[in-house]
Order: structure tokens, then C-alpha cells, then sequence
């Protein structure tokens, strides 16, 4: 390569740098293949939006996801394990104000219309720390009682 092309190459790689592609898991009773994942993807550097995919894995069974966009880059996203009243246990997922159910039994995700009166026991969050999504449970031990 040239001198010329050299130092033309960072100058064409530099739109990349701020962009995101990462993920972060809650492990369901510290299970590996049983978790409520969250994959983020930011394409261009300038938004202050990621587009996620929650995802609910229980090897080998499920693996699905349900993509939105345009969630604020430092949007907090509480995770909740779900009361007693619902069908079948769920987690609840608040991102910024739009609730979801996440089901890992079922293997699906759905938005709820309206915010739920009680969406449960907090589990923890995931939040962005040093420019990476990580989960950050509550307490320990807590959530493990979700199936």
C-alpha cells in the first residue's frame, strides 16, 4: 500500500468507531442457556439511539427475539420477575416506559398496551457502563426462583 493510502484509511474507518454492537444476559437461576438476553446495535455514530432485540433463550427449545428501535443509548432497562397473576411466569421488561412481557417458557415477547399496575419483583437492570451493556442484578439470589 501506498504512504498515501495509509493515512487515508483511518480517515475512511473513523464513522465506525462510535458504533455499537453488544449484549448482556440475565442467567435464570445462573443457567447459561436459560437467560433473558438484550443485544444492542447502534450503526451510526452520531445517534443517541441503539435498535434492541430481547431475546429469551432456554437451550435448545427457544431462542426468539423482538427487535425496537430507536431506545435511548443510556436508557436504564429494569428487569422484573412477573406476579402470581399472570398465565404462565414471565418477565417483565421496562424500556424506557414500554413495558414487554418476556416468557421463556413460551418463547416469546409482546409488548403490554398500558404499563402494568405491579410488574413484580425487581430482578435488576441493565444499564451501560464504560460504553458496554451489562446486567446488574438487584441483590444476590434474588430472581431465582424464576422458571
Amino acid at each position: 500500500m501506498k504512504p498515501a493510502h495509509l493515512i487515508a484509511l483511518p480517515m475512511l474507518l473513523a464513522p465506525l468507531a462510535g458504533c455499537i454492537s453488544d449484549a448482556a444476559s440475565y442467567m435464570v437461576n445462573g443457567d447459561n442457556e436459560h437467560t433473558v438476553t438484550l443485544m444492542r446495535h447502534q450503526n451510526l455514530f452520531w445517534k443517541d439511539t441503539v435498535n434492541l432485540a430481547i431475546v429469551p433463550i432456554r437451550m435448545p427449545e427457544c431462542q426468539a427475539s423482538m427487535m425496537v428501535d430507536d431506545v435511548p443509548r443510556t436508557a436504564v432497562l429494569n428487569l422484573y420477575w412477573s406476579p402470581d397473576e399472570y398465565v404462565e411466569p414471565i418477565f417483565i421488561l421496562d424500556v424506557d416506559g414500554t413495558f414487554y412481557a418476556v416468557s421463556t417458557r413460551s418463547c416469546k415477547v409482546q409488548a403490554f398496551d398500558a404499563a402494568p399496575a405491579n410488574p413484580g419483583q425487581t430482578v435488576g437492570r441493565f444499564l451501560e457502563r464504560d460504553g458496554h451493556l451489562m446486567f446488574e442484578p438487584e441483590t444476590q439470589g434474588q430472581g431465582d426462583q424464576a422458571g
